[in-house]
């Protein structure tokens, strides 16, 4: 019997990550997205700071969350696919 697979995508953007799940026809299964915000660094008058571990529990919880709605394990996992404006993900 052949498991049906997946294809999971992560988007870390500007305002949130994203992770979001596709069957091997194209269709979206499940999406999790979460929020973050960029605080002031006080050093630098003006900045904006990016908590790059803080934001980073939070795409694993965009990931788990997306799994998790679709109802699939890991191993149903055919590919993975990223994309982020923020290098420090």
């Amino acid at each position: 019997m052949n498991a049906k697979r997946y294809l999971l995508i992560v988007d870390v953007g500007t305002g949130s990550g994203r992770s979001v799940v596709f069957d091997e026809m194209g269709t979206q299964v499940s999406v999790c997205q979460r929020e973050w915000s960029h605080p002031p660094d006080p050093r630098y008058p003006g900045s904006l700071d990016f908590d790059s571990a803080g934001n980073w529990k939070l795409v694993c919880e965009c990931v788990r969350g997306s799994m998790e709605r679709a109802g699939i394990e890991p191993a149903r996992v055919a590919a993975v696919s990223a994309t982020s404006m923020r290098h420090g993900i």
